[in-house]
């Protein structure tokens, strides 16, 4: 049974990465050799340069360690479970974005932060349960939405987030 799991694994990351790199990606970005859905470039320099201005400067060089592909996936929901918007297979060191995220920037970056965690961190924790922090996992609502979509707040949830990252 567990061999038949891991072999409808491996089949689900295929079928997705191979509909993927029919997309039009760019990269490398910068000097990493990433391969990476062009709609989410600018989200990535943004998420290195805000951890260089945190003091991250190797922060490339954690991500180039850990990842070689962010891809976002439409019919997300037919691969994975209802309401997940991004998905990290680190054995496989490969990112996974729900397509309906194009939907709010907010929530697109905030997911490709999270995601970012984990790979970099090499960990499947969440830090917070019942709060809106980036790596936490409860849904979002509207009130937290528009907490965070103040500049000041989303600032303060980017610096716990990166203060996490380093510890």
């Amino acid at each position: 049974f567990t061999i038949m799991k891991n072999l409808f694994a491996i089949l689900i990351i295929l079928s997705i990465t191979v509909t993927q790199a029919q997309q039009n990606f760019i990269g490398p970005i910068n000097e990493l050799r990433l391969s990476i859905s062009e709609e989410l470039e600018p989200y990535l320099r943004e998420y290195i340069t805000e951890g260089q201005k945190r003091g991250i400067h190797n922060i490339e060089s954690w991500m180039m360690r850990e990842v070689d592909k962010i891809y976002i996936v439409e019919n997300f929901s037919s691969f994975y479970k209802p309401n997940v918007l991004g998905v990290t297979l680190s054995g496989w060191r490969i990112i996974h974005i729900n397509s309906a995220c194009m939907n709010d920037i907010l929530i697109l970056k905030r997911t490709l932060y999270h995601e970012l965690g984990h790979a970099v961190k090499k960990s499947s924790e969440h830090t917070c349960y019942q709060c809106s922090d980036i790596m936490g996992t409860k849904e979002l609502q509207k009130d937290d939405l528009e907490l965070i979509r103040n500049k000041e707040s989303w600032n303060e949830e980017v610096d716990k987030y990166f203060q996490w990252l380093v510890n």
